[in-house]
């Protein structure tokens, strides 16, 4: 038996990559973090850039943070196409902050 989906951090080395792939092509859907200054960084690590051109995820988020603003959100495609961006406006209740 097989999980549906596979969850892992801060990918970067190049069996990251192998068992990521088999994964992949097992039916099992990855989630995958992988931490970098942008998306062009991560996709120049030796052990990633096969990912990047068999165009294995569908969906690349980018998250990072401006100080003082919100979190900021971009999304691309397969192809590395932004997709859309925004700041991640949320309310913190006070009573909890």
């Amino acid at each position: 038996m097989s999980p549906d989906v596979l969850v892992v951090d801060e990918i970067g080395r190049q069996e990251d990559a192998l068992a990521i792939r088999e994964a992949l092509h097992a039916g099992i859907r990855v989630i995958a973090t992988a931490h970098g200054m942008n998306v062009e960084d991560i996709r120049k690590r030796p052990g990633l850039q096969d990912l990047f051109r068999e165009q294995l995820f569908s969906r690349y988020v980018v998250l990072w943070r401006v100080k003082g603003k919100p979190p900021q959100v971009t999304v691309y495609d397969h192809d590395g196409q932004q997709i859309t961006a925004h700041s991640a406006q949320h309310e913190v209740n006070s009573s909890y902050a």
